[in-house]
């Protein structure tokens, strides 16, 4: 399989540069490792192939605002997919399946303020709108199930990050930094069904730290 990446990059200005990237990649076949029968055992699962579409802004203004943002969408073939299979025997099983199709439009932010000489926030925030399409698989006893609409594993819809930084200078040339910051993202999927029981609850991580930096 050919994988291969094309961008254009366009200089606005020194302090500003569009940019634009196709792109195809792809993730080898192979064998589940946990067969749950002999017929199992010869059965592959197909190659993944990954078309990406993305485009974006890099940009500083008066050396005290960074700003860089990124959109893109991204179309899975033969995604594969780890789900849980009951066998005969009634234990339950590990195993990568293919969904036929799944798709995820995206957007990146970061960015960097100095407010002052002794003042920062930075951050970043990512949206993703990820849904299997065309798909029905073996999830456990009784006919496949169908997934058409359904999240990835493990995929929120968003994250970010919301940072502030002091830095105190001293008299004897040391200095103090002072930091806090927020981390969170929405809700997230264990399952392909999409199931409440099997859904995990967005987080909030409130963190701060002290640090000194001797001459």
């Amino acid at each position: 399989h050919l994988s291969y990446r094309a961008s254009l990059v366009y200089s606005v200005n020194d302090d500003v540069m569009l940019y634009g990237t196709i792109s195809e990649s792809y993730k080898t076949g192979g064998f589940n490792g946990e067969p749950q029968t002999p017929e199992d055992a010869v059965v592959p699962y197909d190659e993944e192939t990954a078309n990406n579409y993305e485009m974006g802004i890099k940009s500083e203004f008066n050396d005290r605002f960074r700003l860089n943002a990124t959109v893109f969408y991204v179309k899975y073939e033969d995604q594969q997919v780890n789900v849980f299979r009951i066998g005969p025997s009634g234990f339950a099983s590990q195993a990568i399946e293919n969904a036929a199709k799944s798709d995820v439009l995206g957007l990146e932010l970061d960015y960097v303020w100095q407010v002052s000489d002794m003042f920062r926030i930075s951050g970043n925030y990512a949206r993703l709108d990820a849904e299997i399409k065309d798909t029905q698989l073996a999830l456990g006893p009784g006919p496949p199930v169908d997934l058409d609409g359904k999240r990835p594993l493990n995929v929120p819809k968003w994250t970010g990050v919301l940072a502030a930084d002091i830095e105190i200078p001293l008299s004897n040339g040391s200095r103090m930094v002072l930091r806090a910051d927020w981390r969170g993202r929405s809700a997230i999927y264990n399952n392909l069904r999409n199931t409440e029981e099997y859904r995990r609850p967005g987080t909030d991580l409130i963190g701060a730290r002290l640090a000194w930096y001797s001459e």
